[in-house]
């Protein structure tokens, strides 16, 4: 298969099927990606590589969600709620203080429910966007 060819997620995946090829020793836990890795084929291909791994993805604030019967997008879902507010410690070292919210909503262009959470440090003005 040429590389050249592909797009940033097919490479992502078939580095990701050599590594599990060649290490099958190691056990993946989780995989963390960037929102260019948040269409459903990388999700789906990386599940079903490992199915008991937790596959974290970032989502773009305008994607759109499901919330009952109505259609927005994630900014705007998590807009209308307060959220919780946490300290916690970031590679062993540094303390701060994070606002967040995290709902089970129906992602559409996953056709899925998806966990998603808004979290932001705090001083920050706006959210950033997971979904697992």
């Amino acid at each position: 298969m040429q590389l050249g060819l592909l797009s940033s997620y097919e490479i992502a995946i078939e580095l990701l099927k050599d590594f599990k090829v060649s290490f099958p020793e190691i056990q993946i836990k989780a995989i963390l990606a960037d929102n260019l890795y948040g269409h459903l084929p990388f999700m789906q291909e990386i599940e079903a590589l490992w199915p008991k791994m937790q596959l974290i993805v970032k989502m773009r604030k305008n994607q759109k969600i499901n919330y009952g019967k109505k259609s927005y997008a994630v900014s705007e879902h998590f807009a209308s709620y307060g959220g919780w507010e946490q300290r916690i410690t970031i590679r062993g070292r540094e303390s701060k203080v994070i606002c967040g919210n995290g709902s089970r909503l129906y992602v559409r262009s996953h056709d899925a429910k998806r966990f998603v959470i808004a979290m932001k440090y705090e001083g920050e003005k706006e959210y950033r966007y997971l979904m697992t």
